[in-house]
């Protein structure tokens, strides 16, 4: 087992073995390491910060819990209490960590306290340090559709992906990024390709391909071939949409849109259908219903297509393809929030 691996065993087995009693009211740690959280008091939909100052090179074990404790250990008394709601290792740079995080806006959050502390543990002189405790209480706030606030998040519509690069615009990072994003060009339909079988699929192979296809028009169906940088389809809008969908989702989860959001610890494929589309489709989350845009626009799909599993059809391409439309209009240009998603 490694020192490490040891460390961390042995502090858990410290905690999980302590009992809990009242021992003392020590909440300020030892000289040197220092926890702080700031705001201490936040409103729900608004962000706040944790800093960690410890030596370098030690090991950290950061727990939150929703109580104060004391708990008695073999390293000293926590002022946090069992069991804990959770906890983040890691070893110590040489500089002050600060994590920062963003509490949803659900009102379910309102009026609870959160208790946090951490164990820093030198693995080479065998010793635990405690830092001093810190309390985070969490409180109304005023919260817009959704539980997002307009630039929290990122989108583009078809008509953005399609355009020129200029300035700053999303056609820029289009060119700049494209390859990088998409190493085997973007597919629409079969996940497969271009591959010759019934089940359809369109491949993008450049950023001018996406320029040269977006934005499409045309009544919404099925793909009936295969093709290669087209510049229209059988599909009609449903390939358009499908596009901007997927090119929001992959540059989101590969961090193009972090410089252009507030929210960069959410992805836009997880979140969940609320409002403005086919009910059946409501609390499925946008990855979901680009994977069902995927199966219906290749071919192989009947239509209208069961998405609840009770064999009835449910949504027709036009369903589809209005769904990708208000995903890729939601949060357009990250200055607007029309409250058709939610977290998960």
């Amino acid at each position: 087992m490694s020192a490490l691996r040891r460390a961390v065993y042995g502090i858990a087995m410290s905690l999980s073995c302590s009992a809990s009693a009242a021992l003392a009211d020590d909440c300020a740690g030892d000289p040197g390491y220092v926890l702080s959280i700031v705001p201490n008091q936040v409103m729900i939909g608004t962000p706040f910060s944790t800093t960690i100052q410890a030596p370098a090179g030690e090991l950290v074990i950061l727990m939150y819990s929703s109580t104060p404790g004391p708990t008695p250990t073999a390293y000293g008394t926590l002022c946090i209490g069992l069991p804990l709601l959770g906890t983040a290792v890691f070893v110590m740079p040489p500089e002050d960590v600060s994590f920062p995080h963003y509490v949803d806006c659900n009102s379910q959050y309102v009026g609870f306290t959160g208790h946090v502390q951490f164990f820093a543990a030198d693995l080479n002189q065998g010793t635990v340090h405690r830092s001093n405790s810190q309390t985070i209480s969490l409180e109304p706030g005023s919260c817009p559709a959704g539980g997002f606030f307009p630039g929290d998040l990122a989108t583009y519509t078809q008509g953005g992906w399609g355009q020129k690069c200029a300035g700053n615009n999303v056609g820029c990072l289009r060119n700049t990024h494209f390859a990088s994003v998409f190493p085997n060009g973007l597919i629409l339909g079969d996940e497969d390709g271009v591959d010759g079988d019934n089940a359809f699929a369109l491949v993008l192979t450049s950023a001018a391909a996406v320029e040269a296809l977006l934005p499409t028009g045309g009544k919404a169906g099925a793909f009936t071939a295969d093709l290669t940088n087209p510049t229209t389809t059988s599909a009609g809008v449903f390939a358009g949409q499908l596009a901007a969908a997927k090119l929001n989702v992959a540059f989101d989860a590969a961090g193009k849109f972090d410089a252009k959001k507030v929210r960069d610890d959410l992805k836009v494929a997880d979140m969940l259908y609320q409002a403005g589309v086919h009910l059946k489709l409501n609390g499925f989350s946008v990855l979901e219903v680009i994977d069902f845009a995927d199966l219906v626009i290749s071919g192989v799909v009947a239509m209208p297509m069961d998405v609840d599993g009770d064999t009835i059809g449910d949504v027709g391409f036009s369903d589809l393809s209005q769904a990708l439309d208000m995903f890729n209009n939601n949060f357009d240009n990250a200055n607007q929030n029309l409250g058709v998603l939610t977290s998960p």
